[in-house]
């Protein structure tokens, strides 16, 4: 699933450039440690489930939604008392800059991201995090010689 591949990296590219001081990597449990190896803030990328649906001898369509796992360390007090409690909700400026670099962004061989959802996760640790889903579709093309679906097919009936 190489097409899968490319379109994480791209992702993750997308964000270095549009957001550099983000730590970006792909999601492979890092927030389950005691002690994340990550930098904060930071955003893990995944996928959970793609499906796929066939073009007949063309290959297939792959629909994929991509998991992105936000999060920063709670440093700082939101409450209404606390004297400067919008740092407390910095996170959601993350979300938001993470958005606009996502939000309709594609490389030309996949449909524009498009956000699905959005979600609080909730861990045991002093780390906020958020869940963004984000959608696309590209064209998983059959390899050379492989065909989904034979042209003709032989069958012998013995009566």
């Amino acid at each position: 699933m190489s097409g899968i591949k490319e379109l994480l990296i791209d992702i993750q590219d997308r964000l270095q450039e549009s957001i550099p001081k983000l730590w970006t990597d792909k999601d492979w449990g890092q927030l389950q440690y005691p002690q994340p190896p990550v930098k904060f803030p930071c955003v893990l990328i995944d996928i959970e489930r793609v499906d796929f649906s066939s073009l007949e001898r063309d290959g297939q369509i792959a629909e994929v939604d991509i998991f992105l796992t936000i999060a920063n360390q709670r440093l700082k007090a939101s409450s209404v008392k606390a004297p400067d409690r919008r740092d407390g909700y910095h996170l959601l400026d993350v979300v938001e800059s993470v958005h606009k670099a996502l939000q309709l962004y594609h490389a030309g061989w996949y449909a524009p991201l498009l956000r699905k959802s959005m979600r609080k996760v909730y861990i045991d640790n002093m780390i906020e995090v958020y869940s963004v889903v984000y959608s696309t579709s590209f064209k998983q093309p059959t390899d050379e010689g492989e065909k989904l679906f034979p042209s003709i097919v032989k069958v012998d009936i013995n009566i």
